[in-house]
């Protein structure tokens, strides 16, 4: 994988306003991101033929308010309802991450270091299979470490998720579902 990684409507965004030019996003299934700047009125929708009719609202949800109310989990109450309905209707849920492994990173909750990877810079990415920790810009692995490499603490966290923590959280809450998972 090369480096830098970017999403190609940044750089149309960028190129835009360098040449004061107006840009069109067309997309049928835009970025989350995407959706929130609609919200807030930073873009505009210009409607193109018909609208797609939609069984369901796109419903972006505020996950720091899921936690001031209880929710510690990594999916929000909303989400986790709709599977539920999907599950007693005998109908089947499609959820899409983009993170593979365990957790995104592993940090210090006594210092707050963040292991990276001496080649890139970026947080290495920590698989529970084998308790290692991955670069996935240049393939640098080194084992899961037990204590802070900074301040000797062996407070040491996941921060964020990944497939693997989310199928392991679905079949803990779910018992006795079966889950599918497809990478590429």
């Amino acid at each position: 994988i090369s480096t830098p990684r970017f999403h190609i409507t940044d750089i149309v965004k960028k190129a835009s306003q360098i040449m004061g030019a107006a840009y069109i996003i067309a997309d049928h299934t835009p970025r989350v991101a995407t959706w929130y700047q609609i919200e807030k009125k930073e873009l505009a929708i210009i409607q193109i033929g018909e609208a797609h009719k939609l069984r369901h609202a796109i419903e972006i949800i505020d996950m720091q308010k899921e936690m001031h109310q209880g929710n510690m989990a990594i999916l929000s109450r909303v989400l986790l309802n709709d599977i539920r309905t999907c599950l007693d209707q005998k109908r089947m849920s499609v959820l899409f991450i983009n993170n593979t492994g365990y957790a995104n990173s592993i940090f210090c909750r006594s210092c707050g270091h963040i292991e990276k990877c001496p080649h890139c810079g970026v947080s290495l990415k920590y698989y529970n299979h084998d308790h290692s920790l991955h670069c996935h810009y240049c393939g640098y692995k080194i084992a899961a470490l037990s204590r802070c490499p900074a301040c000797g603490s062996d407070k040491i966290r996941h921060m964020g998720f990944g497939i693997d923590q989310l199928e392991e959280y679905l079949k803990r809450v779910f018992s006795g579902i079966r889950i599918g998972i497809v990478t590429g």
